[in-house]
């Protein structure tokens, strides 16, 4: 899903540079960090990455996204803040990586993400239905549990 996510974002920062719509394109970047992988991604992740065996398949999966995803990023906001971007390229790939300005920008593809917006709207119901518990009284939805038919 999160790379399904990230293929669009990376579709209209690069329409936006085109265009030269700079503003635009950071405002697609902020807002995907911001809602897309910090409420969402990480938040759905976490477990896997703290809990999972180091060599867990789930762990190096979730590990290897993450890092595309990380790595299309700096190279996006690489044409606007450019020493920034080497300095997290630089903390990403190693001292001796190469500026990121000069690395080739390699578009991600997923086709995978047919099925999410039926999870996204399971997910909503269900957080409704533990926010209501809450009102009546469960202090921690991990006190609480959900039958999804």
């Amino acid at each position: 899903w999160a790379l399904g996510e990230f293929c669009k974002l990376q579709e209209a920062v690069l329409a936006s540079y085109r265009g030269a719509n700079f503003r635009d394109a950071q405002v697609a970047i902020f807002d995907f960090c911001n809602a897309t992988l910090s409420s969402e991604w990480f938040a759905a992740t976490k477990d896997r990455l703290y809990c999972d065996r180091a060599d867990g398949t789930r762990r190096r999966a979730t590990q290897r996204a993450m890092n595309a995803v990380a790595e299309g990023l700096i190279r996006m906001l690489a044409p606007v803040l450019p020493h920034t971007a080497d300095e997290a390229w630089r903390a990403l790939k190693g001292a001796d990586a190469k500026s990121v300005v000069f690395e080739q920008h390699v578009p991600i593809t997923f086709a995978g993400a047919a099925g999410w917006p039926a999870v996204f709207a399971a997910r909503e119901s269900a957080m409704k239905a533990l926010e209501e518990a809450k009102s009546q009284g469960i202090e921690n939805s991990l006190d609480s549990g959900l039958v999804i038919p």
